[in-house]
Parts: C-alpha cells; sequence; structure tokens
C-alpha cells in the first residue's frame, strides 16, 4: 500500500472502501460508470466493453504499477502468458524481453499487456474470472483510450510506431479471447457474427499499421517477431486429412460460382481461396527454421480477405456465412492456442442457427469434421 490519500493504490484498483481514505469534499465525488468511445479506423472497441457488462466502476483509471493487482498481472504475463503467443522459442522470447521493455516506455503498451494478462488469468482461473475480466476490460479500455488518437497522428517517431503496432497485436489477439471467456458462445444469433467482426477489424487495423510503418516497424528490433523460426517440441495441431479439406473447399468455390452479383461472387471465391491457402500452409507446417507460427496463421484469413466479404457476412448473406464455418473448421485445427479455444465450433454451430436446413449440403463437412452431429 503507497497510503496516498485520498485512497491507497491498492483499494483504487480493487474499488473497495480504503481504511486510510479521508472523506472527500462532496463537489469531488463522481458517479461511477461505463462509458464508451467511438470506433476510429477499424479499432472498435471491444463488445464486452461497449456493453454495460462492467457497469457500476470507472473504466479509465491511473495506471498504478507499484500496486498488487498490476504487479500480479504482470508477473503472470512475464513467466506464462508469453509462451502462449507463439509456438516458435526465439519469438518467445522476443515477446518476453523486448515487447516488455518497450511497455515500460508507453502506458497504452502496458495496459495492452496486462489486459491481456488479466484475459489469460480468466482463462485458467475459472474460480476468478469475473474478476480477471473485469481488470481486462479496465486495461483495455485505458489503452484503447490512448491509443485511437495516436493511430491518426503523423509523423511518429519509430519508438511509437512499434508500440502502436504492439498495442494492436494485443488488442487483436484479446478480442478473440473475450467472447469465450465471458460466456458468450452460448449466445445464438447475429451477436456471435458482430463478435467475429470485431475481431476481424481489430485484425485489419493491425495489418493496416504493419503495412504503414513496415520498414519502420521491422528495422528496430521488431522484426524477430515476424521472422520464421523452429517450432516448439510442444507443439499441438488437431489432425486432419488435407486432401478431404482441399476437396471441400474446391467444391465450396464450385458453390460460389452460383452468385449471380459479380462483385459479391469474387469476394466469395477470394475468400475460399485466400482460406484454401491458408490450410496448405498448415499442412505443410515444417519444423526447420523457416517455420512460422501458427498463432500468426489463424489472423491471416480475416486480415487479407476482401471488405466486400466482411460486408456480406455483416448482412448475414448466406454464401459469406457458409464461408465462415470453413473458417471455423481452420480455427478448430488451432484449438490449442487459448484466445481461438472453442471459436472453430462456435462458427460452425453460429452457421448452422443462422441458415438452418437450406444449406444443410454445404455445412455437412464442417459440421462432420468438427463432430457436431
Amino acid at each position: 500500500c503507497n497510503e496516498v490519500r485520498p485512497e491507497c493504490a491498492n483499494c483504487h484498483d480493487y474499488r473497495q472502501q480504503c481504511s486510510f481514505a479521508s472523506d472527500p469534499p462532496a463537489s469531488s465525488e463522481k458517479k461511477l460508470r461505463c462509458h464508451e468511445t467511438q470506433p476510429t479506423s477499424g479499432l472498435e472497441m471491444l463488445p464486452s466493453q461497449s456493453r454495460n457488462t462492467h457497469e457500476g466502476f470507472e473504466i479509465h483509471v491511473p495506471l498504478q504499477m507499484h500496486s498488487i493487482p498490476a504487479r500480479k498481472l504482470l508477473h503472470h504475463y512475464s513467466t506464462t502468458v508469453y509462451e502462449t503467443l507463439s509456438t516458435i522459442p526465439s519469438q518467445q522470447k522476443e515477446w518476453r524481453t523486448s515487447v516488455l521493455h518497450i511497455a515500460f516506455q508507453h502506458s497504452f503498451l502496458l495496459r495492452a499487456v496486462l489486459a491481456m494478462s488479466a484475459l489469460h488469468l480468466a482463462h485458467v482461473e475459472g474460480n476468478m474470472a469475473a474478476q480477471f475480466i473485469r481488470e481486462a476490460a479496465i486495461h483495455q479500455q485505458a489503452a484503447l483510450t490512448e491509443f485511437r488518437p495516436l493511430v491518426n497522428t503523423l509523423n511518429f517517431s519509430p519508438e511509437i510506431l512499434r508500440s502502436l503496432f504492439l498495442s494492436s497485436c494485443f488488442l487483436s489477439m484479446s478480442a478473440f479471447g473475450m467472447p469465450r471467456i465471458e460466456g458468450r458462445f452460448k449466445l445464438t444469433g447475429a451477436a456471435n457474427i458482430e463478435d467475429f467482426l470485431t475481431c476481424a477489424n481489430l485484425v485489419r487495423g493491425m495489418t493496416a499499421l504493419l503495412e504503414r510503418w513496415q520498414e519502420s516497424i521491422l528495422h528496430i528490433g521488431m522484426g524477430d517477431l515476424t521472422h520464421p523460426g523452429i517450432q516448439s517440441e510442444t507443439l499441438l495441431i488437431i489432425k486432419s486429412e488435407p486432401q478431404a479439406e482441399l476437396i471441400a473447399l474446391s467444391d465450396l468455390c464450385t458453390s460460389c460460382n452460383a452468385e449471380l452479383c459479380v462483385e459479391a461472387r469474387l469476394a466469395y471465391i477470394q475468400a475460399v481461396r485466400i482460406l484454401h491457402e491458408q490450410f496448405v500452409h498448415l499442412a505443410r507446417l515444417p519444423r526447420s527454421g523457416y517455420s512460422r507460427s501458427p498463432v500468426l496463421f489463424a489472423l491471416t484469413w480475416p486480415a487479407i480477405i476482401p471488405q466486400k466479404y466482411l460486408d456480406l457476412l455483416k448482412v448475414q448473406k448466406p454464401q459469406a456465412i457458409v464461408i465462415l464455418a470453413y473458417y471455423g473448421y481452420y480455427l478448430y485445427r488451432l484449438d490449442f492456442f487459448w484466445c481461438f479455444q472453442g471459436w472453430g465450433a462456435h462458427l460452425v454451430r453460429t452457421s448452422i442457427s443462422a441458415l438452418g436446413t437450406t444449406y444443410e449440403e454445404s455445412l455437412a463437412w464442417p459440421r462432420a469434421v468438427i463432430e457436431l452431429g
């Protein structure tokens, strides 16, 4: 405890009555509430934070790194979470050392790190999940509050650029992790597709930053995070039959040709072809020094598919939803990564629920391979 009036740091972070607090003047009393911010450049607010899920506390609180909760999150990141961000040991080392070093120079990145750590604790500490979800929401919102205005500013130093890029990486992965931990996979209807679209937009925002500032970011010590390396011996990918996957995707591409709208047809075909490429890469994943982390593979498809496809998915065009189910199977193959855990089966179930029996034949393959019955 730092014993600073009117409220010590630990009580401030835990939102509990402080025994060291003096009575504040009436004018300083504020109603604690969760507030929303407007989305910018595709890096919109995570769905869980734009609702009233965390109502009853001020989500933007000063960062107190000397407080016990923050130290606990930092310790958990540096001992556990960093290993989950890649399957390549050389990259894991960068997530643990270089990234933390940069984070201590920019509070918005440090907040994103702490949010990721809190989310992982919510994943592994089920009996305390609500507390850690709350902490993740606090840090994510604070990171976004600082992050958004900076994204659209010009003439950054290389140090700021790499911090913004790293923040977008954490926000993208956290976006995938939050819905399942919050129990949103139990929901049905359009909300499930909206959750995926939020994730996709954040991933695309991350990709846009890298494309915009790639030379600056990758030439200031960040190259190891994108360079290939040797896979960890603990790599566990759900086994499948590559030939069956490619045949199913070929059939899916053929079905896209029935779309009458030329623009939509091209968007569908391109989305399927990109997914086909990702399945091929995953099937050929080497354990040599030229291997890439499958964690990166999982983010590639939503990052580079046509925007038109996402627009069609947003209005729930049937063919777009069918394609989403096949991406669901792709994520199912990567179920070992905690952020993506459960997403594969969830997207297939969502597609089946949205389309009913009309597209039963088109959805038969992803449904069968995930064994949904």
